[in-house]
């Protein structure tokens, strides 16, 4: 596995230590996840890392750095988002399109809220979370410690 430069192309092994490449631009991790597939996900973990196929992890070292996390609800990924919510009768799944990340990005900044990438991947998975199943209007969704409340 290998970073590369946003800004020029260069790679570098993920052992480096330098935080940028020397032309200034951020790394960029160089990894693919596989599509989603249900039959991936390990149900005997029950952590986040019950979805370790679809992160970068190269050998079994996240066992040494998990302190037992909670099951996360969005699993952002290139082109989609994973969201699992858990209901009254069970967990259900919900898939958010890049273009549907992207649209939920730009609706949270005409609300004057700024988000990264991945807090608008959940939001955009709980849109059609709500398509698909209804508004739940009690849910909050969470990632780095900033939240958005839904108005739904």
């Amino acid at each position: 596995m290998k970073y590369v430069c946003s800004k020029c192309g260069k790679t570098a092994d993920v052992s480096t230590r330098a935080p940028r490449c020397h032309c200034g631009g951020l790394w960029e991790l160089d990894f693919q996840p596989p599509r989603f597939d249900l039959s991936m996900v390990d149900r005997s973990e029950w952590s986040l890392f019950r979805y370790r196929k679809f992160m970068a992890l190269e050998d079994e070292s996240w066992r040494d750095v998990t302190l037992g996390e909670g099951i996360a609800i969005g699993q952002p990924m290139r082109g989609e988002t994973i969201l699992r919510l858990a209901k009254k009768h069970g967990v259900r799944f919900v898939h958010a399109p890049e273009a549907e990340i992207l649209a939920a990005r730009a609706a949270l900044a005409q609300k004057g809220i700024y988000c990264e990438h991945t807090t608008a991947a959940n939001y955009a998975a709980y849109l059609q979370y709500c398509r698909q199943y209804g508004p739940t209007p009690d849910c909050l969704i969470t990632m780095c410690g900033a939240g958005l409340k839904s108005d739904h």
